[in-house]
């Protein structure tokens, strides 16, 4: 499938040191700051994080983009691939590969040549990507209450409660633990080498352990979204706080730092709170210089 392949290409863009040992690096690559290959110029690959590329001149290569569009005014000789943005061919450019828009739409114009093929995928929004589009928001909002309004009612109450009160008691305890289990998490997946059959089950049970985490402890940070604006109910302070965390996430570029801090306010809570079984489970276990293990949820 075309998507998959751009995924698998934007996941070598935002993990360069794991995907080009042994190879050259892309000549082009931002993060944050626009491409822009004017006319007359021409450049390999280019590779965009959170901007937009701009092709008026030729890019023998590739472009990939994550959370940004790219405008396509030249030539492209190889594939243009769009996570979270819109792809748009105007005038009489070309692109001699396949053109993919995940989060967005393939537009082009009457003169504009594309001898691959095209794909759309408009119901994926990539939090603080730059443009929208109606479908994806929609799936995005939808999908994100739901899935926050399910794990209040499986999560028991008394541990969703102690994990956003780990975060609002302790909020630098609690990113401390997040930012160094995140830490841990890229060196054992990412940078250490396990090319052993064992070393590959170590590394997917490491992955499915660190999206329970999250999964586990994004439930107490939208509750605690919803307690910051005096919700009356655990239901109406649920929906309150899936409601802001899902439009924080729309948000350009802000949904990408919403994004950074779900990903070390949740794996902290669940660890400052043993799993929800005290909000400071573990900053009384270290000063009392033991940590017992919590008890399975």
């Amino acid at each position: 499938m075309r998507s998959f392949r751009a995924a698998t290409a934007i996941f070598c863009l935002i993990w360069p040191a794991a995907t080009t040992s042994g190879q050259d690096a892309p000549e082009l690559t931002k993060y944050f700051r626009s491409i822009r290959v004017e006319a007359g110029q021409t450049t390999s690959d280019a590779m965009c994080f959170m901007c937009p590329i701009y092709a008026r001149g030729k890019i023998d290569g590739d472009a990939l983009t994550l959370g940004g569009d790219i405008i396509v005014e030249g030539e492209i000789t190889g594939d243009a691939l769009v996570l979270g943005g819109k792809l748009v061919l105007l005038g009489n450019s070309k692109i001699d590969g396949d053109a993919v828009a995940i989060g967005g739409e393939v537009q082009k114009e009457a003169g504009a040549s594309l001898a691959g093929e095209s794909d759309s995928i408009p119901y994926f929004h990539f939090p603080g990507q730059r443009s929208f589009h109606p479908l994806g928001v929609l799936t995005f909002f939808v999908a994100n209450m739901l899935f926050l309004v399910l794990l209040g009612y499986v999560i028991p109450r008394r541990r969703s409660a102690n994990l956003a009160a780990a975060i609002h008691s302790h909020p630098v305890s609690t990113a401390v633990a997040g930012i160094l289990f995140a830490c841990l998490f890229v060196f054992l997946v990412i940078f250490a080498k396990m090319p052993t059959r064992s070393g590959t089950w170590i590394s997917v049970l490491i992955t499915f352990a660190a999206l329970f985490l999250l999964v586990y402890g994004y439930l107490g940070v939208a509750l605690l979204a919803g307690k910051v604006m005096g919700g009356s109910s655990r239901l109406i302070t649920l929906l309150t706080g899936a409601a802001l965390v899902t439009m924080a996430l729309l948000i350009p570029l802000v949904g990408m730092a919403t994004l950074a801090a779900i990903l070390v306010l949740a794996p902290g809570c669940v660890l400052v709170s043993g799993l929800g079984r005290d909000s400071a489970w573990l900053v009384h276990g270290l000063r009392r210089g033991k940590v017992t293990a919590p008890p399975a949820a």
